[in-house]
């Protein structure tokens, strides 16, 4: 293994845990979010502390329940129930980030902290009582930011980090959390939310974003590691001031998490991070809660083993040293408790040979993002007798394994079995096995899965290629999913 000895990094945010039961919370409560984490098998479990405020009672940063008694009335009733909890842990005595940090050395699992850079929740609500003082003080230090295509977070607003005060706001903070406690690795979360500059210009930045990095690690004790979270691809880490290649150069990161923002990514190019960070950075592959998501077609990562498997196995076959987890507990959210025990599945990847698992191309989640997240390779126009070629990373499969594969098209589909056939790398497979609805009846989008038996024989370890041929009406593929 490279520098820093971890497989699974678990991400674990800062109010999830006040705002998923009713029940009064206690100190045990917090041993139990860590508890799951490392029963399950993650090497190192971050503690993210801070939103626009900290979770944990802060010399430097508002708290979660300062001012708690000047509700403004935009706080909905889950926003007050994490105050309420927030608060209620604190007159208990317990400081939840020190907790949270103790109780990972007693179930031997790697401690670490995750600071957002960032994070603009409640930013269309310019008197929400989650925005700090310092943020809601100083309009002339915020910057728009288009977001989603529609609702209040069309637009949001975030800190501007042009502005030295504004680095020195986030410096202030870390200054604490390396004095104060005690931990492994520092993450600066630069993908929560990302936007640090004006969006048309922000690649005139990247030396001013390196400059407060360089800071971050000259405030890191002997033996702490640093890590950043960026985005899928070195370009669009640059488009918004954040030049990885320039940290690794100088060795002020010890690691990356190449991800997407809300969604998973699944044709990430760790390649080209690779050639420009060298080999002396540890490189992790970040999944999201969607595996994917498109117009009624749904997977969840954290309700899904054969998801998580697929995603470990192709980010290893291309050439992640790790896998990071992000918003895994949200499918809560949902009345559904994530699959904490299959983390462990996901340290090895020869331990993944021969178990079932999907691979897919398709990213999921938010719509209106300007990170360069993709999916870059889908939805396709695939018309009369033009072959559409996808690429896509696959792990080492022991030889003749079933393999299904579906794509999944929108368009007319009459004769479709008759008129579609794929080629894998060599392989030819000939006609579709079966095609039926993708998307429940009544739907947005009417959605068919055509489906092709093939083996693991066709496939190789690492980048393999499908090539869809069409020769009917046109289609459109809007995803591609390999299940093993």
């Amino acid at each position: 293994m490279p520098k820093i000895p971890y497989r699974v990094i678990y991400n674990q945010d800062c109010s999830h845990l006040f705002g998923r039961t009713k029940e009064k919370l206690t100190p045990a409560h917090v041993d139990q979010m860590v508890d799951e984490v490392a029963q399950g098998g993650a090497d190192l479990m971050l503690i993210n502390p801070n939103c626009q405020r900290v979770s944990y009672p802060s010399k430097v940063w508002q708290n979660y329940w300062d001012g708690l008694e000047s509700d403004t009335g935009q706080m909905d009733d889950s926003d007050r129930a994490i105050v309420k909890q927030l608060k209620s842990l604190a007159d208990q005595g317990c400081n939840y980030l020190a907790r949270a940090l103790q109780r990972c050395r007693q179930v031997d699992i790697a401690a670490g902290v995750s600071v957002r850079m960032n994070d603009t929740h409640r930013t269309p609500w310019p008197d929400h009582p989650f925005l700090s003082d310092f943020f809601r003080q100083h309009p002339e230090w915020q910057l728009p930011g288009n977001y989603m295509s529609f609702g209040p977070y069309k637009v949001i607003r975030a800190l501007d980090y042009r502005r030295p005060e504004v680095r020195e706001h986030y410096l202030k903070l870390i200054r604490e959390l390396v004095s104060d406690y005690s931990f492994e690795v520092l993450e600066i979360d630069f993908m929560r939310s990302p936007h640090f500059f004006p969006q048309d210009t922000a690649d005139l930045y990247c030396e001013v974003m390196t400059g407060f990095v360089r800071e971050v690690r000259r405030l890191l004790p002997a033996g702490m590691s640093l890590q950043a979270r960026v985005p899928v691809t070195p370009a669009a880490g640059c488009d918004l001031g954040l030049d990885a290649a320039a940290w690794a150069q100088e060795h002020l990161v010890d690691a990356i998490v190449v991800t997407a923002h809300f969604n998973t990514a699944w044709d990430m190019d760790i390649g080209a991070f690779r050639q420009l960070v060298g080999d002396d950075i540890v490189i992790y592959a970040g999944a999201e809660f969607w595996g994917y998501c498109f117009e009624g077609i749904q997977g969840i990562m954290g309700l899904d083993e054969g998801l998580l498997r697929g995603f470990a196995a192709a980010q290893y076959a291309g050439g992640a040293d790790g896998i990071y987890i992000f918003n895994f507990f949200v499918s809560q959210e949902y009345g559904r408790d994530p699959l904490f025990a299959a983390l462990g599945q996901l340290r090895d990847p020869d331990s993944l040979q021969g178990k079932p698992k999907t691979y897919c191309l398709m990213a999921g989640g938010i719509d209106g993002l300007y990170t360069g997240d993709g999916p870059f390779q889908v939805p396709r126009l695939a018309p009369l007798g033009r072959p559409q070629a996808f690429d896509i990373f696959i792990g080492s499969e022991p030889a003749g394994q079933p393999v299904k594969v579906e794509i999944i098209v929108e368009g007319n589909v009459v004769d479709v079995m008759e008129k579609c056939r794929i080629h894998i790398n060599e392989f030819s497979i000939g006609k579709a096995a079966s095609i039926r609805p993708a998307v429940p009846a009544g739907s947005a989008k009417e959605l068919q899965a055509v489906e092709f038996l093939a083996t693991s024989d066709m496939l190789r370890p690492g980048s393999n290629r499908f090539v869809f041929r069409n020769d009917g009406e046109p289609l459109t593929v809007v995803q591609l999913l390999v299940n093993v």
